[in-house]
Order: C-alpha cells, then sequence, then structure tokens
C-alpha cells in the first residue's frame, strides 16, 4: 500500500522504459505494450519468466527437498507415523501462524498421525516458545506417557535458543520451522527448516511460515508414496490446504513473488471454488459474494479478523474455526471472530490517538525513529499502531506497552528499504529480546531502559537510512492517458497481473491533465471523492479515500492523476473502478 502522505514525490520507476520502447516486443509475444513494461518494472522481461508469470501453476514451485533439513524433519515424521508418536504443533498467535498449525493438523489428522497444538496467548506468554508453558504441554494427557513426543513449531523457534534447550531437557525431539532470520548461532533441535539457514539452497527465500509448513506436508507425503503407504494416485490432495497458505502468505506481507505467487493464486482459485466449512463462515461473516475473493479480501477483511483473535488473547478461536468441518459450528467461530475485529478498532483508537500525540512531537523534533510508550495498552494492538504512524509520519516507528515492575514489550515498523531488524541488532545491547523481519520486528526490554534505548535506535537509523528512506515516494509504473488504460484488454492483463501484495504491487498509472477529464466530482463519506473519469467513447467510476479536499479544485479543472485499476465487488456485483493514490496540481 502506498504512503498516507499529503506530500508525496512521484517517480516513474524507470523513465527509459516507457512502453513505447516495447512495441517490437509487444507484437512478438502478443501481450500489450503497457503490461511489459509493468512486468519489466518487476524484473520480469524473459518470455518464459512472462509466461510463467501469467500462467502459475504448482509444477512451477521448487522441489521440496532442496529445503535444508526437510528431509531430516520427514524422517522424524515418518518413524513417529510408524510408531504412533505425538506430535504436538507449536504455533504463533497471528494470521500466518494460526494458518500454518491449521494446516499442519489438517494433514496429520488425514494421514492418522497422533497431533495436538498449542497457540501461545500473546497478553501473557509472548511470541513464540514459552519457559513457563512447555512443563505444562510436556504433561498434557496423550503426550506425557510418551518418552519422546515430539514438538514442532511453526512460525516461531528460530531464536528461542533457551526454550529448545529446556524441551530437549524434557524428552521432547524438537523440529522448527519457521521463516524469520536466524541468529548467527541456530538452536539446538533436531531438524530445522528454514530457507535463511545458512547452507540452504531453496532457490525462494522469502516464504510464510504457512509456506514452510505446507512444504513440510509436500515432503512428508512424497516419502511416504515412496515407501508405499499409498499409491500416487491415492495420496492426500495437498492442494486442498492451499486456502490457508494463501491467508497466511498474504497476511505477513512477505514478497507475492517466485513461489508465494503460485502459492496464493491456486490458494485464492480454492477459496473461491471449494472453500473450506471456516473459510466460507469467514467470508460469509464479512459478507463477500462467493467466488470472489481477492488478495485484497484476504488482506483487508479475513486476516484482520483471524489477527485479532490473537491480538485479544484468542488465538485458538480462531484456529477452531479454520479447523472446522461443519458449517454450523464454523458460522458461531466467524461471528466470534467479527466481535473480536471490532474490539480491536476500538483499542486500536484509542491507542493510536494517544500515541500519535508522542510520534508528533518527536517527528517535529527532528526525530530518525519514532518510540512511543504508554501504560495500560494493548500489546496486540502495538503493531497495528506502529504501521500507522510509521505510514504517516514516514519514519520507523517502535510502540512500546510500559510495565514498569516487567518487561517492556512492543512491535517496530520500518519505511521505504530501510531494515529495522538489523537496526535493532545494532541496539541489541538494550533489549532482552528481539526478532522479526527487515520490514517488522517484536522487542523486549527492561523499563529502565527505555530512554537510553530510544537513543541508540535514533543513531542506528541515522547511520543506516538513505536519504530516500527518509523522504515518502509513489513510484509510478507509467505515464497513460486513461483511455488506453481502459482497454479490455489492459484490463484483462491487469487483473491477471494479481494476486497483489508486497513484492507485486498493484500497477500505477499516472496522467497527465491532457489526458484527463473528471465528471459527477462529489465528497462522499467523511473524507473521500467520489468521480467518474471520461475518455473517448468509454468511462469508470473512481473514488478516492481520504482526498476530499480535492473536490473543488478538481471540478474546476484538469489534475494530474495517480491511481489503480481494480475489480470491485459490491454485493455481489462487480465492476471495474479507479482508484486514487494520489493528485497533484499541474506545474
Amino acid at each position: 500500500m502506498p504512503p498516507k502522505n499529503t506530500n508525496l514525490r512521484w517517480e516513474i520507476i524507470n523513465p527509459s522504459r516507457q512502453h513505447e520502447s516495447f512495441g517490437a516486443q509487444s507484437q512478438n509475444v502478443a501481450i500489450p505494450a503497457p503490461i511489459l513494461t509493468i512486468l519489466a518494472n518487476r524484473g520480469i522481461t524473459d518470455p518464459q519468466d512472462i509466461d510463467n508469470f501469467l500462467n502459475p501453476s504448482l509444477d512451477q514451485l521448487p522441489p521440496p527437498q532442496l529445503l535444508l533439513g526437510l528431509d531430516r524433519a520427514v524422517n522424524i515424521l515418518t518413524e513417529a507415523w510408524l510408531r504412533k508418536t505425538p506430535v504436538l504443533v507449536h504455533g504463533d498467535y497471528d494470521a500466518d501462524g494460526v494458518t500454518a498449525t491449521a494446516l499442519l493438523v489438517k494433514f496429520f489428522r488425514e494421514i492418522n498421525l497422533p497431533v495436538f497444538y498449542h497457540l501461545p496467548n500473546r497478553l501473557n506468554e509472548g511470541y513464540g516458545l514459552n519457559l513457563e508453558s512447555l512443563p505444562v504441554l510436556r504433561k498434557l494427557p496423550g503426550i506425557a506417557e510418551h518418552s519422546a513426543p515430539i514438538l514442532l513449531t511453526v512460525d516461531c523457534g528460530i531464536t528461542n535458543h533457551a526454550e529448545i534447550a529446556a524441551a530437549n531437557d524434557l524428552g521432547f525431539r524438537v523440529i522448527v520451522t519457521d521463516h524469520h532470520q536466524p541468529d548467527p548461532n541456530l538452536p539446538a533441535a533436531e531438524a530445522i527448516i528454514n530457507p535463511h539457514q545458512p547452507g540452504c539452497t531453496f532457490p525462494f527465500r522469502e516464504l510464510a511460515g504457512v509456506g514452510v509448513a505446507f512444504y513440510l506436508a509436500a515432503g512428508l507425503r512424497a516419502e511416504m508414496v515412496r515407501q508405499g503407504v499409498w499409491e500416487k494416485k491415492a495420496q492426500p490432495n495437498l492442494k486442498r490446504f492451499l486456502d490457508l497458505v494463501a491467508i497466511g502468505t498474504v497476511a505477513d506481507m512477505v514478497s507475492l513473488g517466485g513461489a508465494n505467487r503460485i502459492l496464493v493464486k491456486i490458494g485464492l482459485e480454492v477459496i473461491n471454488q471449494a472453500p473450506s466449512p471456516g473459510i466460507k463462515a469467514l467470508l460469509e461473516q464479512i459478507g463477500h459474494g462467493a467466488g470472489k475473493a481477492t488478495s485484497e479480501t484476504i488482506a483487508y477483511q479475513m486476516a484482520p479478523r483471524i489477527n485479532a483473535a490473537g491480538r485479544t488473547g484468542a488465538a485458538e478461536q480462531a484456529l477452531l474455526l479454520l479447523l472446522a468441518e461443519d458449517e454450523k459450528s464454523a458460522t458461531v467461530l466467524a461471528e466470534v471472530l467479527g466481535q473480536a475485529n471490532q474490539l480491536r478498532k476500538d483499542l486500536s483508537e484509542s491507542m493510536y490517538n494517544s500515541a500519535r500525540i508522542q510520534a508528533e512531537e518527536q517527528f517535529a523534533a527532528g526525530r530518525f525513529a519514532l518510540v512511543v510508550s504508554g501504560e495500560g495498552w494493548s500489546p496486540g494492538i502495538a503493531g497495528l499502531v506502529a504501521t500507522k504512524l510509521a505510514r504517516e509520519f514516514w519514519r520507523p516507528t517502535v510502540v512500546l506497552v510500559l510495565n514498569v515492575e516487567d518487561q517492556v514489550r512492543g512491535s517496530a515498523r520500518s519505511v521505504g528499504k530501510l531494515d529495522i531488524l538489523a537496526c535493532l541488532r545494532e541496539c541489541s545491547a538494550y533489549l532482552n529480546k528481539y526478532g522479526g523481519h527487515p520490514a517488522a520486528a517484536g522487542v523486549s526490554l527492561d523499563f529502565a531502559k527505555v530512554a537510553v534505548f530510544h537513543e541508540s535506535l535514533n543513531e542506528s537509523v541515522a547511520m543506516a537510512a538513505s536519504p530516500t528512506d527518509m523522504e515518502p515516494r509513489l513510484e509510478i509504473d507509467l505515464w497513460a492517458d486513461p483511455g488506453e488504460v481502459m482497454e479490455e484488454s489492459i484490463l484483462n492483463y491487469v487483473q491477471n497481473l494479481g494476486p497483489y501484495g508486497n513484492g507485486n504491487q498493484e500497477p500505477i498509472f499516472g496522467s497527465r491533465p491532457e489526458g484527463v477529464k473528471l465528471s459527477e466530482v462529489k465528497k462522499v463519506g467523511t473524507d473521500s471523492l467520489r468521480f467518474r473519469i471520461e475518455a473517448p467513447g468509454k468511462g469508470l467510476s473512481g473514488i478516492g479515500f481520504g482526498l476530499a479536499r480535492w473536490a473543488e479544485t478538481a471540478k474546476e479543472g484538469p489534475l494530474c492523476l495517480a491511481y489503480t485499476i481494480t475489480r470491485n465487488n459490491f454485493r455481489g456485483n462487480e465492476s471495474w473502478e479507479v482508484r486514487l493514490v494520489d493528485v497533484k496540481i499541474p506545474l
């Protein structure tokens, strides 16, 4: 999503790569020249790569065996299947962790491997494995009776050195599946699957946690076919689980290129054609028409409800929804998630209003990094507020929940291409724990170190940030007249370029004033702009969220527009719609 800032600097991604230069190539491959420009802007120029991108299929996925540690994990699980040794799947409380847990629980149940699960309570256990909860889990009925049950982490574990050592002492055999950045030294697990670990040759490192879990299931299925447990034609159909992979992958904001694009594209087909009872109920709860879900549906409607359960300390409700086998129970659980989402919205608004006052003062003081804090705030909402503040002020932001008697916990969000995880690493002397991604991370530290941590982080960001990291920009794919963009051939390809998300943003078109004709301009809602954009023989309705201030100017004369084109689904009716991203007065 483009930054929500009123002073964006527009940049053409590659000025020399405007679509006129692709005329000859366009004729050769029968793809409209503007589409070739958009593909080239994403580094896709080879004809075979173009074909693979536009027509993704499961047979294009890299084989599971390329993931370092997968063979060892498969051997442990195969032995567990033969001996009926229980597996405890330990997930995380966000949408990626919940979907990854649901996927493996469903798969293990299908192959009759004894399986249990645990999702940490965000409010009192925190992220990942927990030293206090491990002995309790070891004593669970069904696990306590076995001398060496398996603890299998999903979307967590790669930095849980002390916890994994404790799990080993408790008699667990530990398998870690994760996608977060590892420390230089890996934990003492019996098997580790993480595409970021040293020595891993998997060609696509940006899998989400649920993607790694899917690959583990694929590797285990392949080994059991090899051993003759099933004939290939009778093996479990893993495509059915790609709905979960799509949700977790989009929700975790990993790159939607490479293998992730394939997994999400096919996963959306599953969601739209054969949704599980839980996902069907979730779609009905948000009022979404059957067969119309997109990556945007996941990002802005489905994932927030799944995440809301974890943010309010009830992640298991979301898991139970995804595991539901009948429509009645799924409907009830979907309603619970809807209520949790409303609570999340209320908490988020209150917390944001308080945090923004601090952020505004720090921004005015010239801080490179914003660190805001408050007592009584919800740890589960910290990431949402950090994201909103970072986007508004265009500064990396940390939101901390203060507790003078315990560790202070919080969430960090970056801007531009700044690696917030690397900056936190520079400040690690003041942190008790940290981890995550270059764009988003979690931290914990002592109350007494909050001020010195802020100073250290500010210095780290000042050293690491380039001038462009601190300046909000809007990257435009190409200049084009609206009439050109409205051509049916262009619209069909724009739809096929999805699913959109991190690493594959919706194409943003720029139109100069001489090609823009607006009509029916009016303010709608509290702060949005509704209009119609006209071209010879055609026209489309448009919306500009948060851009109502341009209503009178738009009525008076032409403007430069930056916009996307999307399929709008309103009450079951689909139509193309222009969505304004930004507006400028011509020079």
